[in-house]
């Protein structure tokens, strides 16, 4: 409705003028102040209304009517009164002001609908189990938060964040952040491997059982192209038969639900009933820090601070 009332407006416009090309110059003060002036019968009442000097209305008018290639106003000592040609073009200039204040009106609601937007990356897992959960507390809502979430590989976060492509992220393990950006551990999480519920490896949990059967291997893409990632498994990679390779832990998880492989995963990932956790005794525990970094001038410390509080929270549900 607002495009076509201002296409309206301008076809009107373009139809009565003789230089259709001034018209997008037109501004909407000087459309307003035509119809002010058309109230206030003359310059100097119109002047004395706005606080300004009648030369400067005088200015605009002028301006107007220079675009519109047509004389709006009979000037007179007893004031200023609408020409033919001005009465025809009213209904046109009327129509561009109801157009802006729509448009105005538009911009107002959406700035009321969302008055921060935030973009957050962090590894997939990461943003499926926890962040994708966090921005879901009621306290965005009332705050009228926007969020983008985007997932990055951990070779592609200074890049993308010096780029200007987020405005916080959290990560797993430390990163060296140019001195402009703020990072501190927030969490601590665990990794372990796991199978199928019934799968043989649950009779004899022992390292020269578990690698009888193939893993899940993490890989990662980025512009150089496809590499192998680290899943933190104590056996190194060489050691341990390849068996599926993907990108996400939460497809690795899909894939040992039905197969024989095996896993060794994030424990925040791992809450079906479908899979369990296999603990081999000569294996040491596997944790890693959780960062959560922002560029200072990014993001107000309160919001940073409330963040991370949520964070932690929905880390800790869904371990």
């Amino acid at each position: 409705m607002v495009i076509s009332a201002v296409f309206c407006g301008i076809y009107s416009l373009m139809s009565f003028q003789k230089k259709p090309t001034d018209i997008p110059a037109i501004k909407i003060k000087e459309v307003q102040w035509f119809i002010e002036l058309m109230n206030a019968g003359s310059v100097r009442e119109l002047a004395r209304r706005k606080s300004v000097q009648p030369g400067q209305v005088s200015k605009v008018i002028k301006s107007l009517e220079k675009k519109v290639d047509t004389i709006l106003f009979e000037r007179s000592i007893s004031g200023v009164h609408l020409t033919l040609e001005g009465r025809k073009i009213l209904p046109a200039l009327q129509e561009l002001i109801y157009a802006g204040e729509k448009i105005e009106a538009l911009r107002s609601k959406q700035g009321e609908e969302f008055s921060k937007q935030l973009t957050v990356a962090s590894t997939s897992f990461l943003t499926t189990n926890v962040v994708s959960k966090l921005i879901s507390n009621p306290i965005f809502d009332k705050k009228k938060y926007r969020f983008t979430l985007i997932n990055l590989v951990p070779d592609d976060f200074v890049q993308t964040g010096i780029l200007g492509g987020f405005d916080l992220c959290f990560h797993v393990g430390s990163v060296d952040w140019p001195k402009t950006w703020h990072s501190q551990k927030i969490a601590t999480l665990g990794w372990s491997l796991y199978a199928r519920k019934k799968h043989p490896i649950h009779d004899k949990p022992t390292e020269r059982h578990a690698l009888k059967y193939p893993f899940v291997f993490p890989v990662y893409l980025s512009k150089e192209g496809l590499f192998e990632g680290n899943d933190l498994c104590p056996v190194p990679r060489a050691k341990r038969t390849i068996g599926h390779q993907t990108t996400t832990a939460r497809s690795a998880f899909e894939i040992i639900q039905e197969t024989d492989h095996l896993a060794f995963l994030p424990e925040v990932i791992a809450t079906n009933r479908k899979v369990e956790k296999v603990m081999i005794k000569s294996w040491p525990k596997v944790t890693k820090n959780i960062y959560a970094t922002v560029k200072e001038d990014l993001v107000q410390k309160k919001d940073f601070d409330k963040m991370i509080e949520l964070f932690c929270k929905t880390l800790e549900k869904a371990r």
